[in-house]
C-alpha cells in the first residue's frame, strides 16, 4: 500500500512536470483513446486516495456507465487532479468532492467538478484560467488551471468555472462525444 503511495505521487510529480513544459512549449500532444468515464474517474480516484484521506474529502461520483469518450486518459486524469488540488485547498477542514458526468442536448460529455469549499471569489473569476495567477493559496505554481484549460481545449472542448448556489466552486468541462 505504501508503494503504491509512493509511486502514485512520483506519477503526479512527473505529470506535473510535464504539463510545466508542454505548457510552455504551447503544445499538448493528445493520445486518444475510446475510453468509458467510469474508467477515468476510477483511476483518478486511485491518484488522489492518499489526499482524500489525509484531508478528510468525501468523493461522490454520479455519472452514466455507458458514456464512452475519446480522450487521452492520462492528460484527463491529471486535469482532474489540478482541479481536485484547488478544491482541496478551498476545504481546509475536509469536505465533499462531487464528479456528475451527462451529455447535454448538444451531445456533448460535460463533467461538472463541484465542492464544498469557500467558492471562487469574484473578483479573482476572470483570471483563475491565466498562467501562474495563484490566489490565497500556500504552495502550487499557479499553473494548474491554465494547464487544465490547455488540456481540454486540445480535446476540442471548452471549461468553465462558477460558484455554485449553496457555495463552492463549479467547473464545468466540455467535451466532444
Amino acid at each position: 500500500k505504501y508503494a503504491s503511495f509512493i509511486d502514485n505521487e512520483l506519477s503526479q510529480i512527473t505529470g506535473k512536470t510535464e504539463d510545466i513544459l508542454q505548457f510552455t512549449r504551447e503544445e499538448i500532444p493528445i493520445s486518444r483513446n475510446r475510453i468509458k468515464i467510469t474508467k477515468i474517474i476510477e483511476g483518478f480516484m486511485e491518484q488522489v486516495w492518499p489526499d482524500c484521506r489525509l484531508h478528510r474529502i468525501n468523493i461522490e461520483v454520479t455519472a452514466d456507465e455507458e458514456i464512452e469518450i475519446t480522450v487521452d486518459y492520462d492528460k484527463l486524469i491529471r486535469c482532474f487532479i489540478h482541479l481536485f488540488n484547488n478544491s482541496m485547498d478551498a476545504m481546509p477542514q475536509g469536505g465533499l468532492f462531487r464528479i456528475k458526468v451527462f451529455r447535454n442536448k448538444n451531445n456533448q460529455v460535460v463533467i461538472t467538478l463541484t465542492d464544498s469549499g469557500t467558492g471562487i471569489d469574484e473578483e479573482v473569476m476572470d483570471n483563475i484560467f491565466d498562467p501562474l495567477f495563484s490566489h490565497k493559496k500556500k504552495h502550487g505554481s499557479g499553473m494548474g488551471l491554465s494547464i487544465c484549460r490547455q488540456i481540454i481545449k486540445a480535446h476540442g472542448g471548452s471549461i468553465t468555472a462558477g460558484n455554485g448556489t449553496a457555495g463552492g466552486a463549479v467547473i464545468n468541462i466540455y467535451l466532444p462525444a
